[in-house]
């Protein structure tokens, strides 16, 4: 620290027990600069601790939310409120490709111009082309592309994005590809029109980022459960119809399903069948069926 300093045109003179003084007092001015700095530092920490945190619990919140229903539409509901506690956005809508990765159609969309949104979109089939807009070259290039303000776009816009800007009077694009595992399987849009300018910060962007994590998941897993329901559906129509004669029973040889043929042939109805152990029936006492029993239950 250099201290110059002049009163009435005289130069200040300073003696030895000045200079100690001055540089006791600068010791100390030291200390108290590095202590601020020392706490600014604690108080930036604990500020991303904080924040840290906090993702880390609306994360947990969504991940109970992906694992508590099957039902697409009633888990999207409820992340999307987590969403709305982040930032406040106007649309946000859910594009899934074909399994054969050539074209999408819009899914789902929630907010406020849903209706119009739908219109316009629910019907429409979207090449997957980079060169008609940024959705698919979100997806192609699996990026994510953000732009704040629509009317100077940083990406040069195609064709399905100024047809969306214009007859929504959107301001704001988000683009996210969702994933499950490595398997590309469509694209989030988050939309701002009007005054309502959508601007998200660095920490918003990652954490939507690991939101659409969990909301690929809910994707997909609901994609699972419909398949395996509409499986389930075509072996109980096999079952229930077959002219065969068929049972299932567990372990121990207690009934649990039977089918129509079945219950004709040991004129039970399917409540009385139920109730009963297969060793009931003369049968399924013979050696041969006892030695196929056997057999089953060791996985032969």
């Amino acid at each position: 620290i250099l201290l110059l300093s002049t009163y009435n045109d005289h130069t200040l003179k300073l003696d030895e027990q000045d200079l100690l003084r001055i540089e006791r007092l600068t010791k100390q001015l030291a200390t108290a600069v590095k202590n601020a700095l020392l706490y600014d530092e604690l108080k930036n920490e604990r500020m991303k601790i904080e924040t840290a945190f906090e993702d880390i619990n609306q994360l947990y919140s969504m991940s109970k939310i992906v694992n508590s229903s099957l039902d697409l539409d009633k888990v999207m509901d409820l992340i999307i409120k987590e969403f709305v506690k982040l930032k406040h956005f106007v649309n946000m809508a859910i594009y899934l490709a074909n399994d054969e990765k050539t074209h999408f159609q819009l899914y789902k969309i929630y907010g406020e111009t849903k209706d119009l949104f739908v219109n316009i979109a629910k019907e429409t089939l979207v090449p997957i082309d980079e060169s008609l807009g940024l959705l698919p070259k979100s997806f192609i290039q699996d990026r994510v592309i953000y732009l704040n303000d629509t009317d100077n776009p940083e990406e040069v816009l195609g064709d399905i994005d100024k047809n969306v800007i214009k007859l929504l009077d959107i301001n704001s694009l988000f683009y996210i590809p969702l994933k499950a595992t490595d398997d590309k399987i469509g694209v989030l849009v988050i939309t701002g029109h009007g005054e309502d300018r959508v601007v998200f910060s660095d920490r918003d962007i990652d954490f939507i980022k690991r939101a659409c994590v969990q909301i690929s998941m809910a994707i997909r897993n609901s994609y699972l459960y419909n398949n395996l329901e509409k499986q389930k559906n075509i072996i109980e129509r096999i079952f229930n119809f077959s002219p065969v004669a068929i049972l299932t029973f567990d372990k121990m040889g207690n009934i649990l399903n039977v089918n129509s043929t079945m219950q004709k042939l040991l004129k039970y109805d399917e409540g009385e069948l139920r109730d009963k152990n297969i060793n009931s029936f003369d049968f399924f006492n013979t050696e041969e069926f006892i030695e196929i029993f056997k057999d089953a239950l060791e996985g032969k």
